[in-house]
C-alpha cells in the first residue's frame, strides 16, 4: 500500500517483538480476482481480451487455429515495463503416457473416432505425420525437444519482450495450431502460458485467465483446469452475437461447469458477452437489445445453473472489440469495452481492502503506543482481560449455536439424498452406459475406465456425477443458502461477522486501555475476514466431497473395466461397472453424506478454535507487554491514525491515494 507502510527493525527478540513483526507481515497479503473466459474457437475470445486490457496485438486473432487445450492467464507485469511470458509445461512422463496411448489407438485403427482425432491432432502438430510410423521410444528422442530443453528439464520457458506485438509472435507455436505449416508446433506440451503486460491498470487486481470448455484428458492440465475455475469469482462465456441465445457450445459449458463455478467454487458473477457487434450493421441497437432479452430468458431456463447461481449473479454484455481501438475515445462506450471494464476493475472493492489495510496498521501502533506508556492498573487490567475472555466465550457460543443447526439442516437433507441415490442409481447408470447414439461409444467408454469414470471430450462421460447426482441435488439449494461465495450473507458468515466483542462500549468503560482496544478491534476485523475466506476455500473441498467419495468407490471397477479387450468388451465394460454398483450401492451413499458431515464438522470446530486462539493470543499479549524499550513511533502513529479516520468517514474522494 503505497503512502501508507510500516515496517519493524528492532532488533530486540523479545516475545512482543516477534508478535508485532507476525502481525506486520499479515498486513500484505493482497487478494487477486480471477477471472475466467469461456468460449468455442473464433467466438473472439482473444479480440475480447485485447481490447479489456488496451493491447490491440497481445493475443494473436484470426492467423492460425486457436488451441482448445492451452490455458492462457494475462496478468500485470508489476516488475519492470516489459511483455513477458511463462510457459509451464506438463512432465516429459505424462508427454510419454500420452505419445503410447495414441500408439495403442492407432493399432486398434479407431482412424474414424472423434477421440482418435484429437490424438491424432497433438500427435502431428509436434511430429507431423512421422508418429505413426516411429515407436514411443524413438519419438521420445531429445531432437524432437531440441527448442524447447526447458521441457525436458521440467522447468518454465521464459520469454521477455519490449512490444506486445513481438510476444504475440514467439508464443504462437506454445498456444496456436497450424496444420498447413507442418510440425513443430509445441502446444501439446504446455499445460499453461502465463502473458505478463506492463502499466495495466485494470490486471493490477485481476487475472484474465482463457479457458478450454471442458478440462483436458492429461490429467495434471485437468487439475489445474479445475482448480482455475473453481477459483474464479467471475466468468465470462463468450459467444457470437448472431445467435447467442442457441450457441449450444455456451450453454453447455455454462451447464457443465456450474457446480464447479458456484457451490463447488467462488464465482459470484457470470457475464455472458456477445461479440463481434461491430460485424454487419453495428448501429443496429435493436439487435443488441434483442439478443440480451434472448439470452436472459435462456438463462432462465436453465434449472441446474439456477440452484447454483441468482438472478441478479447474471449480467449481458453486447461488445464491439474491433471497434474499441478505432473509435475515438469519447465513442467507446457504445462499444460496451468500457462498462465491461469497470466492473471489472470493481471486482476488488479497493476501499474496504485499503481501510482493512490502514485499520491493521493502526492497531499495531496503537498497541506499541499503549505498550511504550506501560501506564496500565493491573487491577483495571485484570478486569478488562476478564470481560473480553467473557465476551469472546459468549459471542464463541452464538457461533456455535448458528453452526449446529446448519450441521442438522445438512444431515436431513443429506439423509433423504441417500434414500433418493440407491433407489435411482441403477437406472441413472444403465442411461449413462447406453446412451441413445450408441455408434463410436467403445473409445470414449474406455477411456472414462482409465480416467476414473471420467471423460470430457465430445461424448461427455461423468459416472461419478451421474451417481452422485442426486445427493448433490438434495443439498444444492442449502449449501448456496449457507456458503454464498459473496462471504456476506448466509447465517456462518453473518454470525462470524457480527463478532464484535463490544470493542466500543469496552473503550467508554475502560479509557486508558483505548489503544490495547483498538489493537484488539483490528485483529477482530483481521481473523473474522480470515476466517470467511477459508470457509469459502474449504466448502469447495466440502461440496465436492460426495462425487469423490463416490469416484474412490466405484474405482475398483474401474480399473478391471479398463482391462477388457477384444470381442465383447464394450458390454464387459458395462457388465463389470454394474456388477459393481449392485454390491456397493447400499453402503456408498452413506459413506458419502458421513464424509461430508465429517469435513463440516471439521470447519465448524476449526473456525471456532481459530477465532478462540487468535483472539486469546493478541488479548494475553497485549494486556502482558515485555517490559523494553521501543524506538519512536509517534509520527507513523499520527499519519496512519488520519488516514484511518479519513477511510472511515463519509468523504471517500480521497480513497485512492492509500489504495494497496
Amino acid at each position: 500500500m503505497e503512502g501508507v507502510r510500516i515496517t519493524f527493525s528492532y532488533s530486540e527478540n523479545t516475545k512482543l517483538n516477534e508478535f508485532l513483526r507476525k502481525k506486520i507481515r499479515d498486513l500484505g497479503t493482497e487478494k487477486k480476482n480471477l477471472v475466467g473466459v469461456f468460449g468455442k474457437t473464433g467466438s473472439g475470445k482473444s479480440s475480447l481480451i485485447n481490447a479489456v486490457v488496451k493491447e490491440k496485438g497481445l493475443l494473436t486473432i484470426g492467423e492460425v487455429q486457436a488451441c482448445t487445450t492451452v490455458m492462457t492467464k494475462v496478468e500485470a507485469n508489476t516488475q519492470n515495463n516489459t511483455y513477458e511470458a511463462e510457459i509451464e509445461f506438463i512432465s516429459k512422463e505424462e508427454w510419454e503416457d500420452e505419445v503410447k496411448f495414441s500408439k495403442d489407438l492407432l493399432k486398434e485403427q479407431n482412424t474414424d473416432d472423434e477421440e482418435y482425432e484429437e490424438y491424432n491432432e497433438k500427435m502431428t502438430a509436434l511430429y507431423g505425420d512421422e508418429w505413426k510410423d516411429r515407436s514411443p521410444e524413438n519419438l521420445m528422442e531429445p531432437k524432437y525437444f531440441k527448442e524447447i530443453g526447458e521441457f525436458l528439464e521440467n522447468r518454465k520457458k521464459m520469454v521477455q519482450v519490449k512490444l506486445a506485438k513481438t510476444l504475440a509472435k514467439k508464443i504462437l507455436k506454445y498456444t496456436r495450431s497450424d496444420p498447413d505449416k507442418g510440425k513443430g508446433w509445441f502446444w501439446p506440451l504446455v499445460k499453461c502460458v502465463t502473458v505478463k503486460v506492463p502499466n495495466c491498470e485494470i490486471l493490477k487486481h485481476v487475472t484474465l485467465v482463457d479457458l478450454p470448455g471442458n478440462g483436458d484428458c492429461n490429467k495434471s492440465r485437468d487439475q489445474m483446469w479445475k482448480k482455475i475455475v473453481a477459483s474464479c469469482s467471475t466468468v465470462c462465456v463468450v459467444s457470437e452475437i448472431t445467435r447467442p441465445a442457441s450457441d449450444r457450445d455456451a450453454w453447455e459449458i455454462l451447464e457443465r461447469t456450474c457446480d464447479l463455478m458456484g457451490n463447488g467454487g467462488e464465482c459470484q458473477k457470470i457475464y455472458f458477452i456477445c461479440t463481434k457487434c461491430d460485424e454487419g450493421d453495428n448501429k443496429d441497437l435493436t439487435r443488441n437489445l434483442k439478443a440480451k432479452d434472448a439470452v436472459k430468458k435462456k438463462f432462465n431456463k436453465l434449472d441446474k445453473v439456477k440452484k447454483q447461481f441468482k438472478d441478479d449473479s447474471f449480467e449481458v454484455f453486447t461488445v464491439s472489440s474491433k471497434d474499441f481501438f478505432t473509435l475515438r475515445k469519447h465513442d467507446r462506450d457504445q462499444t460496451e469495452i468500457p462498462r465491461l471494464q469497470q466492473h471489472l476493475q470493481n471486482l476488488n472493492n479497493q476501499h474496504e481492502q485499503t481501510l482493512n489495510y490502514v485499520h491493521g496498521a493502526f492497531g499495531i501502533l496503537s498497541l506499541i503506543k499503549g505498550a511504550k506508556l506501560g501506564n496500565m492498573d493491573s487491577h483495571q487490567t485484570a478486569q478488562v482481560f476478564e470481560n473480553l475472555t467473557g465476551i469472546i466465550q459468549r459471542d464463541l457460543q452464538k457461533v456455535q449455536e448458528s453452526m449446529l443447526k446448519v450441521f442438522q439442516e445438512f444431515n436431513t437433507c443429506l439423509s433423504e439424498g441417500v434414500k433418493e441415490s440407491k433407489i435411482k442409481c441403477e437406472e441413472a447408470l444403465n442411461k449413462a452406459l447406453n446412451p441413445k447414439q450408441k455408434s463410436g461409444f467403445y473409445l470414449p467408454l474406455r477411456m472414462a475406465m482409465e480416467n476414473s469414470g471420467i471423460h470430457k471430450k465430445k461424448r461427455q462421460i461423468d459416472l461419478n456425477a451421474t451417481l452422485s447426482s442426486p445427493l448433490t441435488e438434495s443439498i444444492d439449494e442449502k449449501f448456496r443458502e449457507t456458503f454464498p461465495n459473496d462471504t456476506k450473507s448466509g447465517p456462518l458468515y453473518e454470525v462470524i461477522r457480527a463478532f464484535s466483542l463490544d470493542i466500543n462500549k469496552l473503550i467508554q468503560q475502560h479509557q486508558n486501555f483505548e489503544l490495547h482496544l483498538t489493537f484488539i478491534s483490528s485483529e477482530v476485523t483481521k481473523v473474522t475476514t480470515k476466517v470467511c475466506q477459508d470457509i469459502l476455500h474449504r466448502k469447495k473441498i466440502i461440496y465436492s466431497s460426495l462425487t469423490e467419495t463416490v469416484k474412490e468407490t466405484m474405482q475398483e471397477c474401474y480399473k478391471e473395466a479398463a482391462d477388457h479387450r477384444g470381442p465383447g468388451s464394450l458390454n464387459n465394460m458395462k457388465d463389470t461397472v454394474e456388477k459393481h454398483l449392485k454390491k456397493v450401492k447400499n453402503t456408498m451413499f452413506d459413506k458419502a453424506k458421513d464424509k461430508m458431515l465429517a469435513l463440516l464438522k471439521k470447519l465448524m470446530d476449526d473456525v471456532q478454535k481459530q477465532l478462540w486462539e487468535t483472539l486469546q493470543e493478541s488479548i494475553d499479549t497485549s494486556f502482558n507487554p515485555d517490559q523494553q524499550l521501543f524506538p519512536d513511533f509517534e509520527n507513523e502513529f499520527e499519519l496512519v491514525k488520519k488516514h484511518y479516520d479519513d477511510l472511515r468517514g463519509p468523504k471517500e474522494e480521497d480513497v485512492a491515494k492509500f489504495q494497496m
